[in-house]
């Protein structure tokens, strides 16, 4: 292995005794990685390979994450409450802060003319 190759290991190492608090020899090292199954290429990365190939643009990308794990979830009990959490409440919007004030005085003003109506009759 390369200078590089060596360092890798040598820190993989490292990082595998701070966490398991153990010394695991190389050969253990060995067959726990030749134990991991490599994981096929999806449809969307073999075609983004062909296209920087054939393009002879290469992209840095991002993986795309893997929902497959998760069971399908019933959200229909909590959705109303996260509704009510998110909701827009306008009040960071200047335009529907000044039309919200226009609505209340109007809506003082009808109710004062209301109330004289009722003290003139």
């Amino acid at each position: 292995m390369s200078e590089k190759h060596n360092s890798i290991w040598r820190e993989l190492v490292r990082r595998y005794q701070r966490v398991e608090k153990t010394f695991p020899s190389a050969a253990e090292l060995e067959r726990q990685i030749e134990a991991v199954q490599p994981e096929p290429l999806t449809e969307n990365e073999i075609d983004a390979i062909v296209h920087a190939v054939s393009s002879g643009e290469s992209h840095a990308s991002e993986p795309e994450p893997l929902f497959d794990w998760l069971a399908d979830v019933d959200t229909s009990s909590v959705e109303e409450g996260v509704l009510q959490l998110n909701r827009n409440k306008g009040d960071s919007d200047e335009e529907i802060k000044k039309r919200m004030d226009e609505f209340r005085k109007k809506a003082l003003e009808e109710h004062d003319d209301d109330e004289n109506d009722l003290e003139s009759d």
